[in-house]
């Protein structure tokens, strides 16, 4: 009889309440504060706080910002797209 190997994954629930800093955020994705920046001009992220180091992010705004990355470089979209 074949035996099963039991799996646990463990995480934490992220909410959009919880921010994350400008500095977080590029270093979660790998890119540059000035990537982040055009982000925000096209209105993909929506920082809170004042502008540039001060920036805070919602949770949400990894995956957001990690979606439009992939499209940028699987499909060559710009930002804009």
């Amino acid at each position: 009889m074949a035996t099963k190997k039991l799996q646990i994954i463990t995480g934490e629930i992220l909410d959009d309440e919880s921010e994350i800093t400008l500095i977080q955020l590029c270093q979660t994705c790998d890119v540059r504060a000035e990537t982040i920046e055009a982000m925000v001009e096209q209105g993909i992220l929506e920082p809170r706080g004042r502008r540039g180091r001060h920036w805070c992010f919602p949770l949400s705004s990894m995956r957001r910002a990690r979606v439009a990355l992939r499209l940028q470089h699987d499909l060559g979209l710009n930002l804009a797209g």
